[in-house]
């Protein structure tokens, strides 16, 4: 942790990669300036399918372009990682007026916090899992890979103050 290995990242990967991609993983992931996900994952050219979106929301553009990484890419992992102190997840637990079109967004992540659920950490979680549990749901290309054994999915949380990033336990077995 904290030193860098910097794979992948020459010309000669990039010159390499002109003609076709093989990620290893495809990450959708927040928005937030504060999470660049290569970095994090200490990736170079070519490792991450990256998928970014405020909330990490998993909506039909979202899930398309996974479909892309997980049918044509034939990448094997695909993880949803949300962040501590997101700030879509806590405008969605704020009842303050948003302009344009951050309602539509927000909705998708309130739909995903418990009534009565006010703890932002717990709420951060409950969208990650509500977010896997939407590939499942509305992506059957995803959900028949996973369950034939040729993709992983898996949620995770990554720790702004450290850079940790925490796997939560496998897939939700329900929407409680």
């Amino acid at each position: 942790m904290g030193h860098p290995f910097g794979p992948n990242r020459s010309l000669a990967k990039v010159a390499a990669l002109a003609e076709a991609q093989q990620p290893w993983a495809a990450v959708l992931g927040c928005a937030d300036s504060r999470v660049p996900l290569e970095i994090l994952f200490d990736a170079g050219f070519g490792d991450l399918f990256v998928v970014r979106v405020a909330g990490n929301v998993a909506a039909t553009e979202q899930i398309g372009s996974l479909e892309y990484a997980v049918s044509v890419l034939g990448t094997p992992l695909v993880m949803v990682l949300g962040h501590s102190g997101c700030g879509a997840v806590t405008a969605a637990l704020s009842d303050a007026p948003t302009p344009g079109q951050i309602p539509a967004l927000l909705r998708q992540i309130e739909a995903s916090i418990p009534e009565g659920c006010d703890n932002l950490d717990r709420a951060i979680e409950h969208n990650v899992e509500h977010q896997l549990f939407r590939l499942l749901d509305q992506s059957p290309l995803i959900k028949e890979k996973v369950e034939q054994g040729e993709l992983a999915l898996h949620g995770a949380v990554v720790d702004l103050s450290t850079g940790q990033v925490r796997l939560l336990d496998g897939l939700p077995s329900s929407r409680s």
